[in-house]
């Protein structure tokens, strides 16, 4: 084998490698966007504000986030925060994520996303949700699995809390829309993948409203107990990360140095023997 042969080996295995360590990077990264937006400081004030913008639009195709996605969601755009217009938490399986209006790919990487402009909190209507499954087992709405019947679902628009008892859970095609029509209830359905990779299937919880209370919490930035707790997990995962990956690249150079000099040391034998 000659000596570019070995180096085009070695320079395709690195790039393997690359590769593969941006498919745990991208979830990550997601992961601390998801954090990262639910950790800011938010009035009930500036969500009044974000629920009177005449703008919602729904991207007529959603894409999977890919990792240039990821790397572009760690820093939040101002158009972004002003669609927050609340936030959905389901205490039994950890989700607890800021609601953005209209169901974009951007809005996605961030939280749980509103699918009908005329939805309302509490409303006798289906207050539809739409979000990402993705590898990380608790990032965005890929819990919503391991929802079970009875489970409590919250929303609130940081004035008040509406609370409903999930009575429905199933698995549907991506075009049955028939789980985000109304209903004539005071409903809520939240949507997303059956899995993380490419399908047409859809998980689907559905609850009714049980009762609206005041909130409670005068602290905008704690709407949640487990916001600031999933942002700092996020941000320790995202630095031990990097730190490997700076690691392991200097590992790889070294390699990379150690074996060019033996591949010079052979050939420069090699010549000599000629």
């Amino acid at each position: 084998m000659s000596i570019w042969s070995k180096r085009l080996g070695f320079l395709l295995l690195l790039l393997a490698i690359l590769y593969g360590l941006t498919l745990p990077a991208k979830q990550i990264l997601l992961g601390y966007a998801e954090s990262n937006i639910n950790n800011l400081s938010v009035s009930k004030q500036d969500i009044k504000q974000n629920q009177e913008q005449k703008t919602f639009q729904n991207d007529k195709t959603i894409h999977p986030p890919s990792f240039t996605d990821s790397l572009r969601a760690i820093q939040i755009p101002d158009a972004v925060k002003k669609q927050i217009i609340g936030y959905v938490t389901v205490p039994k399986v950890g989700i607890d994520l800021s609601i953005l209006s209209s169901t974009t790919d951007e809005n996605l990487w961030y939280g749980a996303t509103t699918f009908k402009k005329t939805q309302k909190m509490g409303g006798m209507n289906n207050y539809v949700l739409f979000g990402h499954h993705i590898r990380r087992p608790q990032a965005l709405f890929s819990p919503l699995g391991k929802v079970k019947l009875g489970d409590i679902v919250e929303i609130t628009d940081l004035n008040k809390v509406y609370t409903y008892r999930v009575d429905q859970k199933k698995t549907i095609t991506d075009t049955d829309w028939q789980a985000v029509q109304d209903h004539k209830q005071k409903e809520i359905t939240l949507i997303t993948c059956d899995t993380s990779s490419s399908t047409n299937k859809r998980w689907v919880v559905h609850g009714v409203l049980q009762k609206v209370t005041a909130y409670q919490n005068d602290n905008p930035k704690s709407h949640s107990s487990s916001a600031k707790t999933k942002h700092n997990a996020g941000l320790t995962q995202w630095y031990i990360y990097t730190g490997l990956l700076f690691i392991l690249l200097i590992l790889v150079i070294l390699s990379w140095l150690y074996q060019e000099r033996k591949w010079r040391k052979k050939h420069a034998t090699n010549v000599e023997g000629k």
